[in-house]
């Protein structure tokens, strides 16, 4: 369906915007709403619209819309992983799900998710532009200070509890979110990791003769990588699980902010497109390594895990959940266990979260030259081979909490 004003009227008038509207007296799309390297999986464009309401005043209202790639290399990838398949189930059977839990305790808070208003099975998602409520990302490079941290760990306790209840009612389908979307291409995903690996190598090695004889150590103690990574993305029968964004970094959350502009009042999760069933460590590691201020990690720690202990146990306890609730130390072995993920991410993912993207290939190349017999060394790029000293900064760390938990 084209997104003019017949449509935009037909979505308007089954949703709440205050009054009903009268009349769509204007709407424009902008293409390429966002700059290279802050999406991968999708195209982003902006509406924008002028409403008539009943009251004879006029509003002005957006929308997000996340297309499927059409270009061939990007829309295989897209389609292969089935991502917009996971991030549009999210938003037709866990999120209003998780709305009348929240309903069902009498929980009028700002929920920490944005509202979907239509989709296209499986290629088209529109969503409200949260910039029209104050909302607005945070920047990725400067990552995120201690007031946002805690907000994160607090609304995410609340998300992964609410998750848990469905997950107990048997109410989140295994089906569509029991595995990581890795699963369907292990054989291609172990390949991707080797790559990586060895460009990494290559980096590394070049910090010195101390870095040098880590990796090799790394090497020696992780013979197949690529397996014990892989291995640790799912999860065991015995283990806390819940519904994990698998995505959770800075560039997927907005935040309100207050009268200061620099303390959050709300945030809003988005992009659900790898969200699975694991265990809480998942999106915990994830956002802490990749998002949250070095030195905010190191001198608050137990602080950030006891909010999101606090808030996981404290809604869990509204629905009377009968289970094991894991505490700060059980949270901090969880970490420990799957140390392999943040050791793995801080070379495969992360070295692109923190990049600059201004000067590198087109994605669609860079996948094109990777299919290509001949290929062509100047779409052989790697985020590894261009780091920014946020990224480099990332993986030592890693691999020192590699070292500090007995991995490597």
């Amino acid at each position: 369906m084209e997104l003019d004003k017949n449509w935009l009227e037909t979505v308007l008038s089954g949703k709440n915007h205050g009054e009903p509207p009268v009349k769509v007296l204007d709407i424009q799309t902008e293409m390429g709403a966002i700059q290279k390297g802050e999406n991968y999986m999708s195209k982003i464009s902006k509406v924008r619209a002028k409403i008539l309401l009943g009251s004879g005043e006029t509003k002005s209202i957006g929308f997000i819309v996340k297309h499927q790639h059409e270009t061939e290399f990007m829309k295989q990838l897209s389609e292969k992983a089935g991502v917009f398949f996971r991030e549009i189930e999210v938003y037709r059977q866990i999120l209003p799900k998780m709305e009348e839990l929240l309903d069902e305790i009498g929980d009028t808070g700002v929920r920490p998710w944005g509202k979907c208003v239509d989709y296209t099975k499986y290629s088209r998602i529109i969503f409200e532009d949260l910039t029209f409520s104050g909302y607005r990302i945070a920047d990725r490079r400067k990552r995120q200070n201690l007031d946002s941290v805690l907000l994160v760990m607090r609304e995410l306790g609340k998300f992964h509890a609410l998750s848990k209840v469905l997950l107990t009612r048997g109410l989140i389908p295994l089906d569509v979110f029991g595995k990581h979307l890795w699963h369907k291409s292990e054989d291609k995903i172990a390949l991707h990791i080797n790559s990586t690996l060895a460009m990494a190598e290559k980096t590394i090695c070049q910090w010195g003769e101390e870095w040098k004889q880590i990796y090799d150590r790394m090497k020696k103690t992780i013979p197949n990588f690529s397996e014990s990574f892989l291995r640790a993305v799912e999860v065991e029968p015995d283990e806390f699980t819940v519904l994990s964004h698998a995505d959770l970094w800075t560039n997927n959350m907005l935040f309100q902010y207050g009268p200061d502009s620099e303390r959050p009042t709300s945030i809003k999760f988005i992009d659900f497109q790898l969200t699975y069933v694991a265990t809480p460590d998942r999106d915990l590691a994830y956002f802490l390594y990749s998002s949250a201020r070095p030195e905010v990690v190191e001198g608050h720690f137990d602080e950030i895990l006891q909010a999101y202990c606090d808030s996981l146990k404290g809604y869990l306890a509204k629905f009377k959940y009968e289970g094991i609730v894991p505490g700060v130390e059980n949270v901090k072995e969880m970490l420990r266990k799957r140390t392999i993920l943040t050791l793995g991410d801080s070379m495969m993912v992360f070295p692109f979260i923190l990049c600059d993207f201004s000067e590198a290939p087109d994605l669609e190349d860079i996948l094109k030259n990777e299919s290509a017999e001949e290929k062509d060394s100047k779409l052989e790029w790697s985020a590894m081979e261009h780091l920014s000293i946020e990224a480099e900064n990332v993986i030592k760390a890693s691999f020192k909490r590699a070292i500090a938990h007995g991995l490597i």
